[in-house]
């Protein structure tokens, strides 16, 4: 009898080949997909960091005036310079502006002066409106980029459905409470007076409310994440989550 001679078939062979390949093509997939998730963690986890920092920087005191300011009689000039802690110039706060669809988020300093006759009794919000805050476009800006080219993909302010780009943090002349501004940018862009009545800080839907700004990745990945201002003070005024839904984002 004749033996049969060892080897695989053409149909076995190709079997094989197949499966290799479906495996690896599988295995191709779930790396690139790992990869662009940990990067868009990367990116909400970077802006998420970069807003609690101007947060904890203004809480904790630190002074980024850069003194090309001056201040005098309740008014601020950025045509004059004053070395800060020679004037009256007092240091109140950030303004962060968030560029929609882009990946830039810039902040901006915020500067006051006592009036005359300054009553203390007065509340943190009445008081930060007597002082005139405002905010100083000219110099001690700074620009941050979101990692991985996402962008900022869309806001709203729950308490009447307005899209918001603007997020002041304001602390108070009297105290170390911290009162936070959302709302939308008059006209799309910047002047000194848009602090002052009848711009934000005289405005009680801007006061100390809560807003989302939500955060997609470069390559349309999943859901949108988001960044939470609450309105709260300490750690909790600026959240974070990855579960954003339908609604969250969808000012007008």
């Amino acid at each position: 009898m004749g033996q049969r001679s060892e080897g695989y078939t053409i149909v076995e062979v190709s079997l094989f080949l197949g499966i290799s390949a479906l495996l690896l093509t599988m295995a191709l997939v779930g790396t690139g997909l790992s990869i662009r998730t940990t990067r868009f963690t990367d990116s909400t986890r970077s802006l998420h960091s970069y807003v609690q920092q101007q947060y904890d920087d203004l809480l904790n005191g630190v002074n980024s005036r850069f003194g090309t300011e001056s201040c005098a009689n309740g008014v601020v000039n950025t045509g004059a310079s004053q070395t800060p802690g020679t004037s009256n110039c007092l240091f109140m706060g950030k303004l962060i502006v968030f560029t929609p669809n882009a990946s830039d988020v810039t902040s901006y300093n915020i500067v006051g002066t006592e009036p005359a006759n300054v009553d203390y009794s007065k509340s943190d919000e009445q008081l930060i409106y007597d002082f005139a805050p405002k905010v100083v476009t000219n110099t001690g800006s700074d620009t941050f980029t979101i990692p991985w080219l996402a962008t900022i993909s869309g806001s709203k302010r729950p308490i009447d459905g307005k899209a918001v780009d603007a997020f002041a943090l304001i602390r108070s002349p009297r105290s170390n409470r911290i009162v936070s501004y959302v709302f939308k940018q008059p006209n799309g862009s910047y002047n000194l007076s848009t602090l002052i009545n009848p711009g934000v800080a005289a405005n009680a839907n801007n006061i100390g409310k809560p807003a989302t700004f939500c955060v997609s990745s470069a390559d349309g990945l999943g859901q949108p994440s988001k960044i939470m201002i609450t309105g709260g003070q300490g750690q909790d005024a600026i959240g974070v989550s990855f579960d954003a839904v339908a609604g969250d984002c969808n000012g007008s």
